[in-house]
């Protein structure tokens, strides 16, 4: 059994019906470690049917291989609607895997450490709140005109963030809050340094971050100054 719907599909699909924004989907797949168990989470099962098993699954998907986009779409989230959540996260990846769910990943790119450390401007685009603390915070680049995530900064790991206002910034200025998630308009300039990274083609900005370096808050910078994926090509090394 092939693939019923294309990953990039079945996420637009998934965020419609829950009414999230992009950034929001991806901070769920990345706190849950799986898309199928995100969107799992996030559509709304109204009255579950409690009848059908995972093989009753695999057999609907089969039969829909050949019907148009519409009639997929519409038996995709009907499917959602009432199927209970772990059936819910077996449906999902049988959409997007067919039922053959355990090809083995590929290997992640191994981590190459660079020369010197790159700096870059960052943008702040939301903070992690947990005991009403601000714990984290995630930096962005630009992809486009798209700001896209690259970076999740720890507190404990980086305490001189403490001295730079963040904190007031964020309570001021959170523009959408879920969970422990604020979003914050982009207008905050973050300065970092790396040493250590690795290609990532699944993430938007296209690379893995390790050991970033806060370095400091730049002010009176216009975000859109700041660096933006274009840039990354400087990082490969010989």
């Amino acid at each position: 059994m092939k693939r019923l719907v294309a990953p990039a599909v079945l996420r637009a699909w998934a965020m419609d019906v829950a009414d999230i924004s992009d950034w929001l989907f991806d901070e769920c797949v990345r706190h849950v470690g799986s898309v199928s168990a995100a969107i799992a989470l996030i559509v709304h099962s109204d009255d579950a049917w409690s009848n059908v098993s995972d093989e009753d699954l695999v057999e609907r998907i089969a039969a829909m291989q050949t019907s148009t986009a519409a009639d997929r779409k519409h038996f995709v989230l009907d499917h959602w609607q009432h199927l209970p959540m772990l059936q819910r996260v077996t449906f999902t990846r049988l959409c997007l895997t067919g039922s053959r769910p355990q090809r083995q990943r590929p290997e992640p790119e191994p981590w190459i450490e660079l020369a010197q450390p790159l700096v870059l401007q960052t943008v702040l685009l939301h903070a992690h709140v947990i005991d009403r603390r601000i714990d984290a915070f995630t930096l962005g680049i630009w992809r486009r005109h798209e700001l896209v995530p690259l970076v999740r900064m720890d507190r404990h790991q980086h305490p001189c963030i403490d001295a730079e206002g963040l904190d007031d910034y964020v309570i001021a200025n959170t523009t959408e809050r879920v969970g422990p998630i604020r979003a914050v308009p982009p207008q905050i300039v973050i300065q970092i340094s790396i040493d250590t990274w690795r290609s990532a083609p699944r993430r938007k900005c296209g690379i893995d971050v390790r050991s970033a370096v806060y370095v400091r808050t730049l002010s009176g910078v216009n975000p859109k100054a700041a660096s933006s994926v274009a840039d990354l090509p400087m990082l490969v090394v010989p």
